[in-house]
């Protein structure tokens, strides 16, 4: 049961750290297009499906045996650090500050920075090929 709690813990803070890495105007290495669609999205479904199969399997077994002091003591602290690294992540912010950059248009990420296209904020300059 603390193992399916544990996993559906993952799943939601992997889901809001891949939801703020996907709205950042920067672009992280992480946050690569093909991770975003590929990786990450199995990842959080297979952490979600796989919680809580062993939640409800451990809800089902302590309900004929009891809980535990392992349970008694352990859920209730992986809840609480999950909500405080929620709060510490500060999505709603993030995600404000995000859409009101994107809003205006700016090139450069939310506390500066270089525009990720060049130092002027317009088109990447034309590769030229160099001869043999």
């Amino acid at each position: 049961m603390v193992f399916g709690e544990l996993l559906l813990a993952l799943g939601v803070i992997l889901f809001l750290v891949v939801l703020i890495g996907a709205r950042n105007p920067k672009k992280q290495f992480w946050a690569a297009e093909f991770l975003l669609e590929d990786f990450y999205p199995p990842l959080i479904i297979l952490c979600g499906i796989f919680g809580s199969y062993l939640l409800f399997k451990g809800f089902f077994e302590s309900s004929q045996a009891g809980f535990g002091t392992r349970e008694i003591v352990l859920l209730p602290c992986i809840l609480a650090a999950t909500v405080f690294f929620i709060q510490r992540l500060k999505v709603r912010k993030r995600l404000a500050e995000f859409d009101a950059h994107k809003a205006a248009g700016r090139t450069t990420a939310p506390g500066g920075g270089l525009p990720p296209s060049g130092s002027k904020g317009g088109p990447p300059a034309p590769r030229t090929k160099i001869a043999a």
